[in-house]
């Protein structure tokens, strides 16, 4: 079961002509979904749990039990891109509560370089592309790996940390087997930077937290800088997309049918517009979502899923857009880009 930002995701890079509501949305996203043996696939990529202070003692003075500390919000990717002898690991793009996700390339050759991408999932959370029954390869660096070929892929799995596993995920005749190996030997957790996004929301809806974040500020064309989503969902949702046992994150919908399917999914999104401002409709909001044409290249669409058209229209009005998608330092923070209860946490 696909999730509705990937949908969205997907819709993107060959919108709808006319006015977006869910259903076009949706089923422009569908269509965009193929498999491309030459291109890279995007796969999550994990945000390693920050760990609060653990209580020194078991019991407070007054005999009761201490109060567990708040989780600590996630602000930062938990890597940096770094290069490999002709290949280059992007800095992450993908931040969201079960991995982290960076594209992979070739050195020096342009943004049409992409050959994979990487995924660094959080401690506990087992990969999109299942271990059970797989024979380990070669080490990595003294720890378990996989290497084998799912959907036209490569894929070398390995585990970085106790209990925590990375994914290279290229094309089939793309990148050798040694070369995966050396991309992945060099992954050094640490150092990531905080996203920058290029939108604010003011009003969250009541029990609603950020789930995931896309975002790429510094590419070199105005369509991809136009590209930001958010999603946030009911704090209680984040385990939907973390499943138990095994707490698999499952970005492709490979999962029983309803398995993770939850409801409420708030989803804001830059997009390439499709139309010109003259085209804008009087009223911006329909039953489930809000559009607004920024300019003639850029649109905003807010899908609001299960919320009524009421709140979603606050969460529309309460939305500022950077005013030039080329300026870098004038995308916000994460961690100003959510009012301080939507922060993502992981728990």
């Amino acid at each position: 079961m696909k999730q509705l930002s990937d949908l969205l995701r997907e819709a993107k890079a060959n919108p709808p002509a006319a006015r977006y509501g869910v259903d076009q949305v949706v089923a422009a996203g569908r269509r965009r979904r193929r498999r491309r043996n030459g291109g890279w696939a995007v796969a999550a990529a994990v945000a390693v749990a920050v760990m609060v202070g653990v209580p020194q003692v078991l019991t407070r003075a007054d005999g009761r039990p201490p109060v567990p500390a708040a989780p600590v919000p996630v602000t930062t990717y938990t890597f940096r891109g770094y290069t490999v002898d002709g290949y280059v690991v992007k800095d992450p793009f993908i931040l969201d509560v079960g991995a982290v996700v960076a594209g992979v390339g070739r050195s020096g050759a342009g943004e049409k370089s992409s050959v994979g991408s990487l995924t660094v999932y959080r401690p506990g959370v087992a990969p999109e592309h299942p271990l059970t029954g797989l024979a380990a390869a070669e080490p990595m660096a003294g720890r378990t790996a996989f290497y084998r070929a799912v959907d036209h892929q490569k894929i070398l799995t390995w585990e970085y940390a106790a209990g925590a596993y990375a994914e290279l995920a290229t094309p089939e005749d793309e990148v050798s087997k040694a070369d995966a190996y050396r991309i992945a030997s060099r992954l050094v957790m640490g150092g990531g930077t905080e996203p920058r996004i290029a939108l604010r929301v003011g009003y969250v809806p009541d029990g609603y937290r950020l789930m995931e974040t896309w975002s790429s500020p510094g590419e070199v064309t105005r369509f991809v800088r136009s590209m930001t989503n958010i999603m946030l969902a009911p704090a209680g949702s984040q385990k939907a997309l973390l499943t138990n046992p095994g707490r698999m994150f499952n970005r492709n919908g490979s999962a029983p049918e309803g398995e993770q399917r939850f409801h409420g999914q708030l989803v804001i999104g830059l997009y390439p517009a499709g139309r010109t401002r003259g085209q804008t409709p009087p009223d911006p909001c329909d039953e489930k979502s809000c559009t607004r044409v920024l300019d003639d290249d850029v649109s905003m669409l807010i899908v609001g899923g299960d919320l009524p058209i009421e709140e979603i229209r606050k969460v529309y009005e309460s939305v500022t857009v950077v005013s030039d998608f080329t300026d870098d330092a004038g995308w916000y923070p994460l961690s100003e880009a959510v009012p301080p209860s939507a922060q993502l946490v992981v728990e």
